[in-house]
């Protein structure tokens, strides 16, 4: 999936520089900062399987994290920095783990099918993720003080890859449900209304969006019919706002 990136960069805002802050002899997908920006969470082959990986920014220290016979990929942090969310998959089934960072203990979120791209909200009490049970995928939220699993989104279709707004209001995920399963474009719920708006229509695959911090923007990779590839950003509205970081992500 191209949104999982190629490499892990640091990018100097005004000279527009990057450089690779993770060895070019193994893959490092998925960064997820932490929330005081201090390490950067990443999915890494390095021992042969996909672990977790912690990135100290500062010195550069990898730490992995996970070490399963089982693939761990695809990170996201609680709200309080102390917990790693992440899927645990192996040859028939993924479910979500829970890995609390200071005392080693994991919690296994375990439904019918498979779970995938997990995403905590804001307010740490729940965490929103893809469910997959055959060709269907789908949008849930597990509830921890409840420990019950809600559908919020569900077509015949393709609803993949959510993430919360900085307020917990809102999820934005994309999805093949207006396209006759060709076409990928980007969504937003309204958590409490269950509202839905598609915010994306043009030909080609919208997909992987991410929010401003301000939950303003929802920027997302786009790619066209003949194969071009971009990072674009929209309001909330759908409005188009930037058209021109054309990407290198393969």
């Amino acid at each position: 999936m191209v949104c999982l990136g190629v490499f892990i960069a640091s990018e100097h805002a005004l000279g527009g520089e990057s450089h690779a802050l993770t060895p070019a002899d193994f893959s490092a997908q998925a960064p997820a900062w932490n929330p005081d920006g201090t390490k950067i969470a990443f999915e890494s082959d390095r021992t042969g399987s996909w672990d977790i990986a912690l990135l100290t920014v500062k010195t550069g220290e990898i730490q992995t994290v996970t070490s399963s016979k089982a693939d761990e990929r695809f990170p996201t942090w609680s709200p309080d920095g102390l917990k790693l969310a992440y899927v645990s998959s192996n040859e028939t089934e993924s479910d979500i783990e829970i890995l609390d960072l200071k005392f080693g203990d994991v919690q296994v979120i375990e439904r019918e099918g498979s779970e995938l791209f997990p995403h905590w909200s804001p307010n740490g009490e729940s965490i929103a993720y893809t469910s997959r049970i055959g060709d269907v995928f789908q949008i849930e939220i597990y509830s921890f003080e409840k420990a019950s699993f809600t559908t919020v989104v569900k077509t015949p279709g393709r609803d993949i890859w959510p993430r919360w707004s900085s307020d917990g209001n809102r999820i934005a995920f994309f999805s093949r449900r207006d396209t006759n399963g060709r076409d990928d474009e980007v969504y937003a719920l309204q958590v409490e209304t269950q509202s839905l708006s598609r915010l994306t229509f043009k030909p080609g695959h919208d997909f992987c969006p991410s929010w401003s911090s301000d939950g303003d923007h929802i920027a997302f990779v786009s790619v066209e019919p003949n194969g071009a590839r971009w990072l674009q950003i929209i309001d909330v509205g759908g409005k188009l706002l930037i058209d021109s970081v054309k990407t290198s992500i393969v």
